[in-house]
């Protein structure tokens, strides 16, 4: 009988990042202790035209113009030549009567040298249907506990003699995003399109898919097939197999981190919702793809979907037909048990009512004065204030729009989750804490993994403990005759790394497998 051995995941509440990381000059652009100011001076005068004119187009040109940047130590730096130009949709939209659009730069647009601390670009978000400021910035926060992700800041904007606003400065991700990331950058990054993209398989044919998935990277090779093969088998993978053949080109445990992150914070403007603002990339080294989040201005359930963004339901979503990746998830009892850890590790820790509640507070200690001073801020000084914590109503023309405060939305969805996980969990074999089939028990305590089996005593008996990478952990044979129908093995707690661990006891006559997952906790 063949074994399935899956895929065992990383540690619960943290993720490792590459050794790129240590050598990052782009620290300094995203102080977490500073506001930033940059000033551009445009090379034509109907710049402003330029840009609207611009904004939309197929292979959208950048604005050319000089760039004074400076930090509130009192360092400057000036480039002669940067792109800029117009960027985002709703945001876009939003502010169209206003100068403070969302803005891209690109700082290798007209030298190929160029570069801001190793940056190529950078984005910087308008804060529209954000009174608080804080919604892309604590959102991002959260998920690079989980994911990569990129960093974000805060600056001030000035085009020409003119201040544009006060902005969000996040991280692009491209290349040099990767290197903080991963061990090899040079594998494809697919971005969503703005239409939306399902992962649904359509077939073989490339085209199929140009439409939903922009190819970001390697554009020259134009090599779609493996990020194609993926899709193939993210949705025609038999239940059975899904997660030893799917797993093999796919972080089963990075994509679970992802739907518990858009569920705990309501960010339905996300593949999980909308079907939008996310990245896959195809890893070299691990040959996994890997979902990368972008685009968080409307977490903190800012964008309902139609969706309750306090009561949803952490499992009967609406549109999993629509969203293979997350039905795959949701419909195998061991992936399922992985996805409730990780909601009760985000609600118990980076998400937390008293972890958003201290970013809050930090966060405006250090950017109120500037929120106060920007002249062309969508909401009210009060409105500021107020959405930190509790939400905040404005009407327009006969629509009344409602934005979730930051702290009330997070203390509701989060009582909203822990009874949902208590709730579901008694549906799953073994509960939280075990797993079993007919003749096999697995339970964790303090003291291990305590393995009970009741097989024919009169066979030898092979158990094995698979992680990772089907790399075997723990093996032990027992003799027959040995033991009276029901007999048990430990292996020590110190002994194993958090995840999720496929079991295998062999017999003469027969293989049994189970899956047991294994807390940082040990729970």
């Amino acid at each position: 009988m063949k074994t399935a051995i899956v895929i065992a995941f990383g540690a619960l509440f943290g993720f490792s990042v590459s050794a790129g990381a240590q050598n990052d000059s782009a620290r300094f652009v995203f102080d977490q202790d500073q506001v930033f100011t940059y000033k551009f001076s445009f090379y034509t005068p109907d710049w402003a035209d330029s840009l609207e004119y611009y904004k939309g187009l197929p292979d959208e040109p950048y604005m050319p113009a000089k760039m004074l940047f400076y930090n509130e130590k009192g360092d400057t730096i000036r480039i002669d030549s940067v792109g800029i130009r117009y960027k985002g949709n709703s945001s876009y939209q939003f502010a169209i009567n206003s100068p403070k659009k969302p803005l891209k730069l690109r700082f290798d647009k007209y030298n190929s040298k160029t570069r801001f601390f190793g940056l190529k670009r950078l984005n910087f978000s308008n804060a529209t249907m954000d009174p608080s400021f804080m919604r892309e910035k604590i959102s991002l926060d959260i998920a690079r506990a989980y994911m990569p992700s990129p960093r974000t800041a805060y600056a001030n904007i000035w085009l020409e003699d003119t201040q544009a606003g006060f902005y969000v400065q996040i991280e692009q991700v491209d290349k040099i995003f990767l290197r903080n990331y991963f061990q090899d950058d040079d594998g494809n990054l697919y971005k969503s399109s703005d239409d939306g993209a399902p992962l649904i398989y359509r077939g073989k044919d490339q085209s199929a898919y140009e439409t939903e998935y922009d190819l970001e990277t390697n554009n020259n090779a134009n090599d779609w097939v493996p990020f194609i093969t993926m899709i193939d088998k993210l949705n025609n993978t038999s239940a059975l197999e899904f997660i030893s053949e799917a797993g093999r080109i796919l972080d089963l445990d990075n994509c679970i981190r992802h739907l518990a992150f858009t569920m705990v914070l309501s960010h339905f403007d996300s593949y999980t919702g909308t079907g939008r603002n996310f990245y896959f990339y195809d890893d070299p080294v691990s040959g996994k793809f890997s979902i990368i989040p972008w685009d968080l201005n409307l977490a903190f359930g800012g964008h309902s979907n139609n969706w309750n963004v306090i009561s949803m339901d952490i499992a009967d979503i609406s549109n999993l037909e629509q969203r293979p990746l997350n039905r795959r998830i949701l419909e195998n009892d061991s992936l399922k048990r992985v996805y409730y850890n990780y909601l009760l590790e985000m609600i118990n820790g980076p998400a937390s009512f008293d972890s958003v509640s201290a970013s809050a507070a930090r966060i405006k200690t250090l950017i109120e004065k500037h929120v106060k001073a920007d002249p062309n801020k969508f909401y009210s000084d009060s409105a500021f204030t107020k959405n930190i914590e509790e939400d905040w109503q404005f009407r327009d023309g006969p629509v009344l729009t409602r934005i979730p405060g930051l702290k009330s939305f997070i203390q509701a969805r989060s009582e909203s989750i822990r009874s949902q996980v208590a709730q579901y969990s008694h549906t799953l074999p073994g509960g939280r804490k075990s797993t079993h089939d007919n003749r096999i028990y697995a339970g964790i305590n303090e003291q291990g993994i305590h393995i009970y089996h009741c097989v024919n005593n009169t066979d030898n008996i092979s158990i094995k403990l698979y992680s990772i990478q089907g790399r075997m952990v723990k093996s032990v044979r027992q003799q027959a005759g040995k033991g009276q129908g029901s007999n048990k093995f430990t292996i020590p707690g110190r002994s194993f790394s958090p995840g999720l661990y496929t079991i295998v006891i062999r017999t003469e006559q027969s293989s049994i497998s189970v899956p047991l997952l294994v807390s940082k906790t040990g729970r």
